[in-house]
């Protein structure tokens, strides 16, 4: 068991090499490829909710997905999560949540969100996620907001700046 918990704290530390390809001022796109070229990307999109409370709202959407196509061409994206069934998913899950910090660090987003799906288990697995690198979010000044229940069975993930 305790190689097991190795094993798996060390893929959840080492990021498979990525890139920015997409750097605009209401967008941002990485892509990475796995030991088996299938090809993911991260999406970061501004949005501007006018209507929150009487103030503008600026709000980066997260989203995360593989290339069906697995061609490295970023506007094929389905943008849908799914299994790698490779079994490299935690090195997967680390490559994202080392995007997420480098752009956070980079462009220092007033907040950010994304969903996770109840049902097939991903709403569990990034609650998981952001209580391991909580720490590392609270030392950019920012907050993990309690999740909260989205559309169609789904969980929202919150995570504001403090200062």
């Amino acid at each position: 068991m305790k190689e097991f918990q190795n094993f798996l704290l060390e893929s959840l530390n080492s990021p498979y090499e990525w890139d920015f390809v997409i750097q605009q001022s209401d967008e941002w796109f990485a892509m990475f490829h796995d030991s088996n070229k299938m090809w993911f990307g991260v999406s970061f999109l501004l949005f501007v909710d006018m209507y929150a409370k009487s103030k503008i709202v600026k709000n980066w959407m997260v989203a995360f997905g593989n290339d069906p196509d697995s061609d490295g061409s970023y506007d094929k994206f389905d943008m849908q999560i799914s299994n790698t069934g490779l079994g490299d998913s935690q090195r997967v899950l680390s490559t994202v949540m080392d995007i997420v910090m480098t752009f956070v660090k980079l462009v220092k987003p007033q907040n950010f969100s994304f969903t996770g799906h109840n049902q097939d288990g991903h709403a569990k697995l990034y609650t998981i996620m952001l209580k391991k690198y909580k720490l590392d979010f609270n030392r950019l000044g920012y907050k993990i907001e309690d999740p909260a229940p989205y559309f169609s069975g789904a969980t929202k993930f919150l995570i504001t700046r403090e200062r």
